[in-house]
Order: C-alpha cells, then structure tokens, then sequence
C-alpha cells in the first residue's frame, strides 16, 4: 500500500500562483494525496478565490479555521482541536502571518494527525511535473535511513536550465545551490544522490522524521530555515537525499520580490542566526568581526546608489541579531 502523502502549500497574498499550483497538482498520478493550503492572513482575495477554485474542482475540499490565539498555543495541541484534514483539497485560513516555519509546520501537523505518513511543502510559486511525487516516496520508503528528499527544480522561464539540484555549504556555512544556471543535460547523476541541504522550495519530510526534528525553527520567521532544518536532520543521524526523476519548476522570487528590503532583512538576519547557531566558536567569532566591517562598507555603498532603505534594513538586520530578536521582523508587523 502506498505511503499516504500530503503537498503543504504557504499562500501569501499570492492566491494566482496558488492556483497555478493547485492546477498541477490536479495532474499529479499519485493515489492517496491530499492537498492542504495555509493562507497566511492574505490581505488580498486569496480565501475567496482558492475556496472558489476548490469549489469548481472535481475532487472534494475542506476549509478550517485557526483559533484566533494561535501565536501563543503549541502547534500540536492547537492542531488537535481543529480537527482532521478531509481528502483533495484543504484550505487553512489563519488569522495571523504565522511566517513560512509556522505556517508550513502547522500544515504538516495537521497532515500527520490526520494519518498522513509524507508531507511535502512547496513554494506556492512553483509548477509540478505529473510524476514528481512517486520517485521521492520510494526513497523513502527503500531508504530508513534517508530523513529527508528533495528532487531537481528548475526555472519556470525555461524549464531545461537547473535552479537547485543539490546543495553544499562552504567553511563557514554560507549555502550554495548546485547546478544553478546550468542545462538539465549537465546533469549527470540519474538516481538519488545525497547532499548537503534541501531547498525548502520542495521539501519531503516523512512523519517519524518530523517527529524527531518537529519541522523548521520558527525563530527565522522565513529564510535560512531550509539550511537549519537540514543540519539539524542530518545531526539526528539520517541522509539528505535529491531525487533527479523528482522535477518541478520555481517561479522565482514572488513571494516577496527581488531586493526588497523584507527580504534583505530576513536574509541578513537569519543568515547570521543561522551561522552562529552551527559554527563552532574558533570561527564564528573572527567570521562576525569581518562580516561587521564588510556589512558597513556594504551598506554606505548601498546608500550611496540611492538605495538607502536596504542600507536601513541590512542595519536592522544586525541590530536585531545583536539585541537576541527573532521571529517577525517589527518593521513588518507596523509597515506591511
């Protein structure tokens, strides 16, 4: 009997490439795979035009509401008291942003509380191909040993060049994508491969990996959760596999566009969270002292070409990692 398998999707005022996804995932040749939506407080027509597009679906469709307190309660008891996810489609509507970590964690809650045995989170501006989801089960299910499975994605502007196939971290834990800009015919490995880390574009997490790892860190609100939860799944002694069979393409950037200052923020932030939570101290300490330096030439730069309000965030970013803030940067919560 197949392994029973969820696809968790983070919607943010991003309901068109919601749909989009929605729309492949109709096509997927999976049996027993339900689909659940967490709309993240959109402030656009996100419920009203997912419900609908669920509504006009042929398969059926469920829509739960968070309790209104949920920042304050533990995932799993808040997801016992919503209740089990239905079979086809699910939509979550939160009253609060809950970030990308809590988002995607309280979906996979739900998920395995329902009987769900796999769940796979992806960016809601990607594209799946028919058979992205069986290669990736099957490592899993061959493979104890393996925690979690990711597959090749690829550019959504031209399907044949490689955005992710694989990850490595240099010395001081800064991350790099693996084949990023090159041809799928580069590719040379055909079967599973490990890796370093696993883009959280696409991230197959089975239960009892769950279970043990509880998800991503919620202390990133969003980015760097990825590389996080990949060392900390491969501390708790499994295997980081990419499924080349395993194909979806990215979009890139949608969520919260390119060079802006949230995201240059978060980036700057969590990267440094990240770092000093998994350098050893002999590095961290001289790595910082650099970076500090680096960062200020950086952002005088920055003002400079009439970019100030990155200068301003990259500024924050530090401060806050000096001051011991994460979660929601403060700058959101008031301005977006």
């Amino acid at each position: 009997m197949a392994l029973k398998a969820a696809v968790v999707i983070l919607n943010w005022n991003g309901w068109s490439d919601t749909i989009d996804l929605l729309n492949s995932l109709e096509e997927v040749d999976y049996q027993s795979l339900s689909v659940v939506v967490i709309d993240n407080a959109s402030s656009d027509e996100s419920v009203e035009r997912i419900e609908e597009w669920m509504r006009q679906s042929q398969s059926p469709y469920l829509v739960l509401q968070t309790p209104k307190d949920l920042q304050e309660g533990a995932l799993e008891n808040i997801a016992s008291k919503m209740g089990s996810l239905g079979p086809g489609f699910n939509l979550v509507c939160s009253h609060t942003n809950l970030g990308f970590c809590r988002g995607n964690n309280l979906g996979m809650e739900l998920a395995f509380q329902s009987g769900i045995d796999i769940a796979v989170v992806l960016n809601n501006d990607t594209l799946v191909s028919k058979g992205f989801l069986a290669p990736m089960v099957d490592v899993v299910e061959n493979n104890p040993d393996v925690g979690v499975v990711g597959g090749v994605i690829t550019y959504c502007s031209d399907p044949n060049i490689i955005w992710y196939a694989g990850g490595k971290f240099n010395r001081f834990l800064t991350a790099h994508r693996l084949g990023n800009g090159e041809p799928l015919s580069s590719l040379k490995a055909t079967g599973p491969f490990d890796t370093e880390w696993i883009s959280g574009c696409m991230t197959l997490i089975p239960a009892w990996v769950y279970e043990k790892t509880k998800g991503f860190s919620e202390e990133y609100f969003i980015w760097s959760e990825e590389w996080d939860h990949s060392l900390r799944v491969s501390q708790a002694g499994y295997r980081l596999v990419v499924v080349p069979a395993a194909r979806i393409c990215h979009k890139i950037g949608k969520s919260l566009g390119v060079m802006k200052p949230l995201n240059y923020y978060y980036g700057i932030r969590n990267g440094l969270l990240f770092q000093r939570k998994f350098l050893p101290s002999y590095l961290w300490y001289p790595y910082f002292g650099y970076y500090l330096v680096n960062r200020a030439v950086r952002y005088l730069q920055l003002a400079l070409a009439g970019r100030a309000d990155l200068a301003l965030a990259g500024f924050a970013a530090i401060r806050d990692f000096i001051l011991g803030r994460s979660g929601m940067w403060r700058a959101q919560k008031r301005n977006f």
